[in-house]
Order: C-alpha cells, then structure tokens, then sequence
C-alpha cells in the first residue's frame, strides 16, 4: 500500500503540462495556397515570418509539417462543414483546422488561461 501511494504521487508529480493551439487552414481561390490562423487561446491570428508577412503554403501537409518542426505535436485534424441556400443557389463553406499541443510549464499554462478569459 505504501509503494502504491509513492508511485502515485511520483506521477502526479512528472505528469506533463500541454498549451494547445488551434489552427485554421484557409485556401485562396485566386493563387490555390494556404494560409493559416493561429488560435492560442488568446487570440487568432494570422500566422506570419519574422517581417510581419503571411506565410503561404503550397498544401496543408506543408502547414502540418512546418508546425511538428516548430515542436509542436499533431493532436487532430478536422472540417466544419456550413451552408445556407435556396432553391435557387447555395453556398457551402469547408474550414479545415488541426489541434495541435506543445509542452509547457504549469506557469505557461496559467498564464495562458488567464490572458485567453475575461
């Protein structure tokens, strides 16, 4: 019994701390490449270089891989499909996004939660 609490609590204590972001994939209809919004839990934006330009990419196997080399791990990928119409035309709109997750501190966390609430 004394073993099982301090192998219990040794967990506890390891256990891994996760940030996840949403990101939205958003395909051009003129040039046929995508851009993406990061949702960081404080707010979503677009996703730009280090001289504040939209980073476009080719495919979203290119917006996957960029993010697992940036370190961050692919948790899902999904679409939300919506429309509205009549009898006479309609329009349907597919928005791709992935959820992804890095690792951080329990401070990270917090400070994440509370910057992402009102």
């Amino acid at each position: 019994l004394i073993l099982t609490a301090i192998h219990l609590t040794g967990y506890a204590q390891s256990e891994q701390t996760y940030i996840y972001n949403i990101v939205t994939m958003n395909q051009s209809l003129t040039s046929k490449k995508y851009s993406v919004n990061v949702d960081d839990g404080i707010k979503n934006t677009p996703l730009k270089n280090n001289e504040g330009k939209t980073i476009k990419f080719k495919t979203p196997a290119a917006i996957v891989n960029y993010f697992l080399s940036k370190g961050w791990e692919l948790i899902s990928i999904g679409n939300d499909i919506s429309g509205s119409g009549s009898a006479v035309s309609s329009v349907t709109l597919t928005h791709h996004y992935m959820i992804i997750r890095k690792p951080c501190t329990k401070k990270e966390l917090e400070a994440t939660i509370q910057q992402g609430t009102e």
